[in-house]
């Protein structure tokens, strides 16, 4: 999958022609019957891509607000592999899903709860009440805001656009172990490297 995006037409049409020619390079073809051209909205590998920025396919979301409470281990793995594709829209996912995950464990009996109940009532509405993501700028500097729990790490990573910061990415990390958990000075340490280690790619172009 391909996608090339602008700010304006003329622009656009620059990139297409610099991305077929690279294209035609590597002896490489498109289909285009299967490709959509100078559009202002796209759905693209479950998202919707437009003007204002990143957000999760409608369908997928109304599938996760109608998902059943999960009853075995089965359906939990596929709630939770569903929630966690859209879980850069989710401010301290790990920390919600902590109840959740802990029933993957092996040799874990089953066991729910009113903590699992409540976590995935969380995760539901945090997904229904996605905010949009802003399309990373490489010509705009980064801030990454990060705070950690005793059950996970979180961070976000923003930008500001000329209207506020805006969010491009949401991370977060369950916390490794028990002892880590316990220790603020280790927890403050842990949630800086994991935090800019999975944004490395983005933080390159520019230095926080």
């Amino acid at each position: 999958d391909i996608l090339v995006f602008s700010k304006t037409l003329d622009e656009h049409q620059s990139h297409l022609r610099q991305v077929l020619e690279k294209l035609r390079e590597a002896n490489f073809k498109i289909n285009a019957k299967k490709c959509d051209w100078a559009k202002t909205q796209v759905l693209y590998l479950g998202h919707v891509l437009d003007g204002d920025g990143v957000k999760p396919e409608d369908s997928k979301i109304a599938a996760i607000r109608d998902w059943p409470t999960p009853r075995t281990l089965t359906e939990l793995r596929s709630f939770l592999g569903l929630a966690n594709y859209y879980r850069k829209f989710v401010r301290n996912f790990s920390t919600i899903a902590a109840p959740l995950r802990r029933l993957l464990r092996k040799e874990t009996i089953w066991k729910w709860d009113k903590d699992c109940t409540s976590a995935v009532k969380k995760l539901k509405q945090a997904l229904i009440e996605y905010p949009v993501l802003k399309v990373a700028d490489p010509s705009l500097p980064f801030v990454v805001t990060t705070d950690a729990s005793q059950y996970g790490i979180g961070a976000v990573l923003q930008q500001d656009d000329g209207n506020g910061y805006r969010p491009v990415e949401f991370m977060s990390a369950r916390m490794p172990s028990e002892k880590v958990a316990t220790s603020t000075y280790e927890r403050g340490t842990l949630r800086s490297q994991a935090s800019v280690r999975p944004l490395e790619a983005l933080l390159a172009w520019e230095a926080l």
